[in-house]
C-alpha cells in the first residue's frame, strides 16, 4: 500500500503501557507508520516529565499525536508547541482535571486496593471481552501503585486549557456516551476551547480504542487522511 506522509504517534492511557491500543495500532499502520510511546517506568510521572519524553519520540517530520484519556494533556501541549504536529486526536481525555477536589486526596491511595471488577467496570463497561478484560487485569498487574499514584497525582492538578485554545492544528474528539469517568462538562470543554474541533460521540465506554478499535480506526483514519492532504 502507498505510504500516507503522516506519521500516527499514540499516546496511552494511565498504565503508560499502550497494550491495550494493539488492535487499534494495526488497524491504522496500513500504509503508514504508527509508533506507541510507553512511558518509563521510573523517575518523575509528572506531565512536565512525560511531556519532554514524549516530544523525543516524535518524527522528524508532519505527525499526528492521539492522546488517550491520562495522556491528553501531554497531547495537547505538544500540538500547542510543536510545528510537527499536523494533527491532534484526543480520545476519552480532558484539558482540565477530571478529579473533583474533594476526591483529590484520595489518588494517595494504593489503587491496587480497588477490587478489578470495579476498575473494569468503570474502563471498559459491562459487555466488554474476556479478552480485553484479561489483557486490562495484566496490564494494570504490571504498572507499580506507586506509579500510578503519581500519575493520578499529576492528573489531579492539571490545566492546559489556555494551551488548547492556542493550538492552531486540526483537532478531533473521540467521545463515548457510556463514559463513567469524564464529565459531559468536561467534554464540552474541549470544542469550546477549540472551535476548530471535531467531536465524534461513540456508544462506547472510557476505553473506546480497546473496546472499539475498528470503529475508533475509521474515524481516525479518515481524520490523519485529511492531515496528509493539507500537509501534501
Amino acid at each position: 500500500a502507498a505510504v500516507i506522509g503522516v506519521d500516527l504517534v499514540l499516546l496511552p492511557g494511565m498504565d503508560g503501557t499502550g497494550n491495550l491500543l494493539a488492535p487499534f495500532a494495526n488497524r491504522l499502520a496500513i500504509g503508514r507508520t504508527v509508533k506507541t510511546v510507553r512511558y518509563p517506568s521510573g523517575g518523575p510521572q509528572t506531565y512536565a516529565a512525560l511531556l519532554e519524553f514524549a516530544r523525543a519520540a516524535l518524527p522528524d517530520r508532519a505527525c499526528a499525536i492521539l492522546g488517550e484519556s491520562f495522556s491528553g494533556p501531554v497531547a495537547i501541549s505538544l500540538a500547542a508547541s510543536d510545528l510537527r504536529v499536523a494533527g491532534l486526536i484526543l480520545a476519552s481525555t480532558f484539558a482540565r482535571s477530571p478529579i473533583p477536589s474533594v476526591i483529590a486526596p484520595f489518588t494517595f491511595i494504593d489503587p491496587n486496593l480497588v477490587p478489578f471488577s470495579i476498575v473494569s467496570r468503570a474502563l471498559l463497561g459491562t459487555r466488554a471481552p474476556d479478552e480485553i478484560v484479561c489483557r486490562l487485569r495484566e496490564t494494570l498487574a504490571s504498572v507499580s501503585g506507586s506509579v500510578l499514584r503519581e500519575r493520578a497525582r499529576a492528573v489531579a492538578g492539571v490545566d492546559v486549557t489556555d494551551l488548547l485554545r492556542s493550538v492552531r492544528c486540526p483537532v478531533l474528539s473521540l467521545q463515548g456516551r457510556k463514559d463513567w469517568l469524564i464529565r459531559r462538562a468536561l467534554f464540552r470543554q474541549l470544542g469550546e476551547c477549540s472551535p476548530q474541533c471535531k467531536v465524534v460521540w461513540m456508544n462506547a465506554p472510557h476505553m473506546l480504542l480497546a473496546t472499539h478499535a475498528e470503529e475508533s480506526a475509521q474515524v481516525t483514519d479518515r481524520f490523519i487522511q485529511t492531515i496528509a492532504a493539507r500537509t501534501s
